[in-house]
């Protein structure tokens, strides 16, 4: 139910619904992880920046192993510290970050995940001014989305909307409007 209310902008009832399952034993593991990965991207959402760094922060610290860390809640929580790095400013950090996540997610062999870091990365390449690299990242992932869920789509051409207009590029208009009609078709 947490996730489902995430999903539908009901915020406050995801945070009630995962702080009761948080409750519950076991307390630790994947299951905890889990959990404390949604309330971390709700917490982001909101913009709550020290409390999602403050749940990235234990789920990091009780990750001990490499097995640990090859886990998909990990994996998740890694990506959304990412994007709270690149909300606090800390573009070149982040960037950083993508790049490790990026060789522990090929080694898990988490194909969606790989697609959604990607796209994270090109984002914050346009952000930083290397607008060719985000545009050849983009032009390599986009024909791997074919069947996932339009968002991953329409995500690109936001990104690639952003890189073209930094250039002065008037076909950036073309592919916001596209990014655009998408999203609201989706109710995003």
């Amino acid at each position: 139910l947490g996730n489902l209310f995430h999903e539908l902008g009901d915020f406050e009832r995801a945070t009630a619904y995962f702080e009761k399952a948080l409750a519950a034993p076991p307390g630790t593991g994947s299951t905890t992880w889990a959990l404390l990965e949604s309330v971390a991207r709700i917490h982001l959402v909101l913009g709550r920046n020290d409390l999602c760094l403050a749940v990235l922060d234990r789920i990091e610290a009780d990750a001990r192993t490499e097995l640990d860390r090859l886990s998909y809640e990990i994996r998740y929580a890694a990506h959304t510290r990412i994007h709270l790095l690149a909300r606090l400013g800390q573009t070149n950090r982040a960037l950083s970050k993508s790049d490790d996540l990026l060789e522990l997610v090929a080694r898990a062999g988490d194909g969606l995940l790989l697609k959604q870091v990607q796209l994270t990365k090109a984002e914050l390449l346009q952000r930083v001014g290397h607008t060719s690299a985000a545009t050849a990242l983009i032009a390599d992932i986009v024909p791997l989305l074919i069947g996932l869920s339009p968002e991953f789509y329409a995500r690109s051409e936001q990104i690639l909307a952003c890189a073209l207009i930094s250039n002065g590029d008037c076909a950036a208009q073309a592919h916001y409007d596209r990014a655009r009609r998408i999203f609201e078709a989706l109710g995003s």
